[in-house]
């Protein structure tokens, strides 16, 4: 939840981009950011919420969204900072709106597929929402910090940042996979102990 959380919300700083390194129109980053608060997030959720449903896994799509995510975010940092490119920037920040949006809609899911007990499911959510929200504490900070430093150059700096971040939420996921997995593979045993009457010293 933290990373993903973090490039999530890092999405924010394509705008400033699209206007300041590449010089595109008020028009063009006004209709982008109506297009990502408006529309984007209105059916990325759902979508996601049913690609998940289908695949009978939120990691397994908050793995590929995230390193879908972090490959735009990088594509970002090589896009020439001309206006001639930024047309193709604005596709590109759609699209990862979209990811991003999704992602962070059925990342609380991994709740329920790691099998949190119910009787301490209310304490792991709560944690979910405290450490998980926690680069609002410093990102825009941060960021702001390397923009005063660098200017449009910073911009660099803060894709890499969010690229790593979506890599790490992208294998933590996949962490969460294995240890599902490896649960699943545990449960006959432990089954078939509980049946034969067996307790474990």
């Amino acid at each position: 939840m933290f990373f993903v959380y973090f490039y999530y919300t890092g999405v924010t700083y394509t705008t400033p981009y699209l206007k300041g390194a590449l010089g595109a129109s008020a028009t063009l980053v006004l209709l982008i950011g109506t297009i990502r608060t408006y529309g984007i997030t209105l059916f990325s959720g759902p979508v996601f919420g049913a690609i998940a449903s289908k695949v009978g896994s939120p990691s397994r799509v908050i793995t590929v969204g995230s390193v879908l995510a972090a490959v735009v975010l990088l594509g970002f940092v090589f896009l020439p900072q001309k206006p001639a490119i930024a047309v193709l920037a604005a596709v590109l920040v759609i699209f990862l709106g979209f990811v991003a949006n999704g992602v962070f809609g059925i990342v609380s899911g991994q709740l329920t597929e790691g099998k949190v007990p119910l009787e301490v499911f209310g304490t792991a959510s709560g944690l979910l929402s405290v450490v998980g929200f926690l680069p609002d504490t410093f990102s825009s900070t941060w960021f702001g910090k390397l923009m005063d430093q660098k200017g449009n150059a910073a911009y660099d700096d803060i894709f890499i940042i969010l690229a790593i971040s979506a890599l790490i939420a992208g294998a933590i996921a996949v962490v969460l996979l294995w240890y599902v997995k490896k649960h699943k593979a545990d449960e006959p045993l432990d089954e078939a102990v509980a049946d034969a009457g067996i307790v474990e010293a």
